[in-house]
């Protein structure tokens, strides 16, 4: 029959996953993206501190 078809099973394979998006990529580069701005966070962090550690360090001539 037409419907058990190898060609017709792989086009209404083809047609129900038409459109869809695949999670899993999408996770990963969520995931890898709030690394990189954790990452980015801390950078800043460390560099105000650096400042105010040498502020603090004329300040008090320690």
């Amino acid at each position: 029959m037409h419907e058990n078809s190898k060609t017709h099973l792989h086009n209404t394979m083809e047609l129900a996953l038409l459109g869809t998006v695949y999670i899993r990529t999408q996770l990963d580069s969520a995931y890898w993206r709030n690394i990189q701005q954790h990452n980015d966070t801390v950078t800043k962090n460390r560099y105000v501190l650096s400042k105010l550690k040498r502020i603090h360090k004329k300040c008090f001539n320690i």
